[in-house]
């Protein structure tokens, strides 16, 4: 679902403006799509760039236009030509060729190394090396344009200018995480030259991105000192990486307004951890994008990128979004659809809810809204064209037809022409439920009202929840389960109807069957009701007599011991044979005279397992023994509750329960 919100941006730039130089890097979070619901969903994305390693480096021309001053900051001292300044401290990390670091030298020459071992020394001239080469003279550095200037008064006449100076600005827009390291070689001479062309070149080093950026006033080549040698690159600590923009290796090369972009290019991603807060407390998981979320009113959201420097030390960039819920539309949901069906999908639906939604819309202005019906929540929202009615707009109460196999959602956006004019996309969904079905009888009928015992009825995929009724009255009958108690029922032929209660889907559902109570009058005569016998042994035998003289007997075989049987001779059954199994099995033997009368008794048969006395045992014992002699250590696996007895013998203490002697 979406909502029409209310958007606020506050954007946490961590790079400079961009004036052709680094690219501008950023949290964005565009405007979601529109809605009007409070409560609804929408989805919140934020935007940020994935960050190359330093391993490598790609190099590419861009715009003269410089951002910052050539003059300020902090000077080299000029009291001697070709030095080294102390190590500057940068309050921000920078990874160069794969390793981070926070200390760096500025060469008068027009260099920054970061090797640290000449901090304030002598700053080398000589050279005639192309990059990249492990020979070259200064090695883990940036040339920006490396050649030997002189920064000595004289040949400098106006020191306040022509001087090497560094500085960094961390204020704001180039506030953390935005911050820069900026050096400059301004109007200074070629040393021993004599040429009136002074030479003024200013490096940019941009945090977070690791981007370096030269930018080239102006530089002539030297026709007198050191083979007019120049280099303007890049190049790693060991001499065997290195980045040169074509035609600007050491040589003789000329340039005037001229500016190149080093990008690291990998191979691999910096990692980057992106959060989101409400509040300050943390919202969905980590890495989450977009971030869905339903706010009911005012709320800002704040995106949080952190990405991670291979030494471990981090920086991060934000962009908060604020959002508010505006009116809803004066419309009604659509309502869930249940089919009430046994037959197999696919089932034909009418899905228009057209008259529901605007029911609470003056008839006047309904023409005001537009509502189309989707299968796909982001088509609702985007209006696409493969809506289900086919960007046609139904009438109210005209049905219309869709072909589908539940469970299905439809999403149906509602638009309003006038007022607030925005939308809704609200959602419905199509069930199918079982049509209740099924049928029951009962095992026996007539049914004899002497019988006390409750007769359920037999079910045939019956859906459960109904209730039995009968008619006409006079029939005992427990109405959730059906059971009938013969004992008490009036003598008469019932209809016993089973009902399902109809519900919003499924209509009344009845089914039924006849079931008779008729008269019966015999009893019978057991031989006995209960008999314990012990296992492998014989079982009494225990007759059956019927009052009436009964024609036929019977008893569910499974409810008897396994080893008995039952057998129905002159008028008499008769239940015999040796138990093969312990247990307690209770069973009822019914006797029937002709087809109306019936009459039945119940007997158990306790079949216990044998007692077990163990395996016999000896031991010798002197006649003066004092020590006790416990006898149930002389036997094993015996059945305990036993008594000892003493068949021979009459001397000494003994204990028949206890087993002592």
């Amino acid at each position: 679902m979406r909502n029409n919100y209310i958007f606020t941006y506050f954007i946490l730039f961590f790079s400079i403006l961009s004036f052709g130089q680094a690219p501008l890097i950023e949290v964005t979070i565009p405007a979601p799509v529109l809605g009007c619901n409070s409560g609804d969903c929408i989805n919140l994305q934020a935007n940020y760039p994935s960050l190359e390693q330093t391993t490598n480096y790609a190099v590419a021309s861009i715009p003269y236009n410089p951002s910052f001053p050539f003059v300020g900051g902090t000077l080299i001292n000029a009291v001697s030509d070709d030095v080294w300044s102390p190590i500057v401290t940068l309050p921000f990390s920078f990874t160069f060729y794969g390793t981070t670091y926070n200390n760096l030298l500025v060469g008068s020459n027009g260099v920054v190394s970061f090797d640290l071992t000449n901090a304030g020394g002598y700053c080398p001239w000589a050279f005639n090396q192309t990059v990249p080469s492990p020979a070259f003279p200064i090695l883990n550095a940036i040339y920006c344009t490396y050649q030997d200037t002189d920064i000595r008064v004289p040949p400098v006449t106006n020191p306040s200018i022509q001087n090497v100076n560094y500085y960094v600005l961390d204020t704001g827009v180039n506030a953390p995480p935005n911050r820069v390291f900026v050096a400059n070689w301004n109007q200074l001479p070629v040393y021993g030259s004599g040429i009136a062309d002074l030479q003024t070149t200013q490096l940019v080093l941009h945090e977070g991105s690791n981007i370096i950026e030269m930018f080239i006033d102006n530089r002539v080549s030297s026709d007198t000192w050191n083979g007019g040698a120049g280099v303007l690159g890049i190049q790693n600590a060991t001499g065997t990486q290195g980045t040169v923009p074509p035609g600007y290796n050491t040589g003789t090369w000329d340039a005037n307004d001229v500016a190149f972009q080093f990008t690291p290019i990998g191979p691999a991603n910096v990692g980057s951890q992106l959060t989101w807060t409400l509040g300050g407390l943390p919202v969905g998981v980590v890495n989450q994008n977009p971030l869905t979320v339903c706010p009911t009113g005012p709320a800002v959201y704040t995106a949080t990128v952190v990405y991670t420097n291979p030494n471990g030390t981090t920086f991060s960039a934000s962009a908060d979004v604020a959002v508010d819920v505006a009116a809803p539309l004066p419309v009604l949901s659509p309502q869930d659809i249940t089919i009430c069906s046994s037959t197999g999908a696919p089932y034909n639906v009418d899905i228009n809810q057209h008259s529901a939604i605007l029911s609470i819309v003056p008839v006047a202005d309904r023409i005001n809204y537009i509502i189309k019906y989707y299968e796909d929540p982001t088509d609702a929202a985007n209006d696409a064209g493969n809506n289900i009615n086919l960007g046609t707009e139904m009438s109210l109460t005209t049905p219309f037809t869709f072909s589908t196999a539940p469970p299905k959602t439809i999403y149906v956006r509602i638009e309003s022409l006038v007022g607030s004019a925005c939308f809704n996309v609200r959602s419905f969904n199509i069930n199918v439920q079982a049509s209740p079905s099924g049928s029951f009888a009962y095992p026996t009928s007539p049914l004899c009202n002497n019988s006390s015992t409750p007769v359920l009825p037999t079910l045939a995929s019956l859906t459960s929840g109904g209730v039995y009724t009968s008619s006409p009255p006079g029939l005992i009958i427990d109405a959730p389960t059906g059971a009938i108690t013969p004992f008490g029922s009036a003598v008469n032929s019932y209809t016993v109807t089973y009902d399902v209660a109809a519900t919003v889907s499924c209509p009344l559902y009845s089914t039924f069957t006849t079931v008779s109570i008729v008269p019966c009058s015999c009893t019978v005569a057991s031989s006995s009701s209960l008999e314990t016998i012990c296992l492998g042994n014989a079982i009494t035998p225990i007759t059956y007599t019927s009052s009436t003289g009964a024609t036929t007997a019977s008893v569910p075989l499974a409810d008897l011991p396994p080893g008995v049987t039952g057998v129905f001779l002159g008028g008499t059954f008769t239940i015999s044979g040796i138990p093969t199994a312990a247990g307690t099995y209770t069973f009822t033997v019914t006797c029937e005279t002709g087809v109306t009368d019936s009459c039945s008794a119940t007997t158990t048969i306790q079949v216990n397992a044998q007692p077990n006395a163990g395996v016999d045992g000896s031991t010798v014992i002197c006649d003066n023994s004092l020590t006790p002699v416990d006898l149930n250590l002389l036997i094993t696996s015996e059945q305990s509750g036993g008594t000892w007895t003493r068949l021979l013998g009459t001397g000494g203490t003994f204990n028949a329960v206890a087993g002592t002697f």
